[in-house]
C-alpha cells in the first residue's frame, strides 16, 4: 500500500516464505509467490512470524529518474508554481544531501519538497499545506515522479511545526502524517 499510494507502478512481487535450507545448502523457500503491487496489497498477514523474503523486480523498463522537471509535466492550480530554475537555485543554496530532512513550508503543488526528495533520497522530505486542492495536487506529482520519500501533512502553520527540537521528527508530531 504504501507503493501504491506513492503511484509506484510496474513492479511484480515474489514473496518467498519459510525459507530453509536444502541438502546441499541452498536456500529453498517452502512457498513462492508472485504478485503485483495490487494483488500484495489485499493480502492479510495471517502468520506474521514466518520467515519472509520480498523481492520487487520491475515488470519492464522503469523511467530514467531525473531531477528538476519542467513546469509543465506538474499539476498545478491557476500556473501556481515555483519554477525551475528557482527550485534549482534555491536547493543548490541549502545544499540538501543524501540524508536530509526538508520541510517543504505551504508546499502548494510540492515542487520543491518533490525535487528535494531526489537530492535527498535517502532522507525525508516534509510537505505541509493547507489547503486541500493542494494537497491533492501534492499527492498526484508524488505518484507521477513516482517518490517514496516524501511525507504529507495537512495542516496550516506553524501547527505543523515540531514542538521542541526533539519533536523535529515528522513522525513524532502531535497531528497525523497523511500519506
Amino acid at each position: 500500500n504504501f507503493l501504491l499510494e506513492r503511484g509506484v507502478r510496474g513492479f511484480a512481487l515474489h514473496v518467498l516464505e519459510s525459507i530453509s535450507l536444502d541438502a546441499d545448502g541452498f536456500p529453498k523457500a517452502g512457498r513462492h509467490l508472485r504478485l503485483s503491487l495490487e494483488e500484495a496489497a489485499t493480502l492479510v498477514d495471517d502468520a506474521p512470524t514466518v520467515q519472509r523474503v520480498l523481492l520487487f523486480v520491475p515488470n519492464g523498463p522503469r523511467p530514467p529518474h531525473s531531477l528538476f522537471h519542467p513546469d509543465s509535466t506538474y499539476a498545478v492550480e491557476q500556473g501556481l508554481i515555483t519554477k525551475a530554475p528557482v527550485r534549482a537555485f534555491a536547493l543548490s543554496l541549502l545544499g540538501v544531501e543524501e540524508t536530509d530532512t526538508v520541510w517543504d513550508l505551504g508546499a502548494g503543488c510540492g515542487s520543491v519538497g518533490l525535487e528535494a526528495a531526489g537530492l535527498a533520497r535517502r532522507g525525508l522530505v516534509v510537505a505541509v499545506e493547507a489547503k486541500p486542492e493542494r494537497v491533492a495536487l501534492i499527492r498526484e506529482n508524488r505518484a507521477r515522479f513516482q517518490v517514496l520519500n516524501c511525507e504529507v501533512v495537512v495542516a496550516r502553520l506553524p501547527d505543523a511545526l515540531p514542538r521542541s527540537p526533539e519533536a523535529a521528527c515528522p513522525a513524532d508530531l502531535p497531528l497525523g502524517l497523511g500519506s
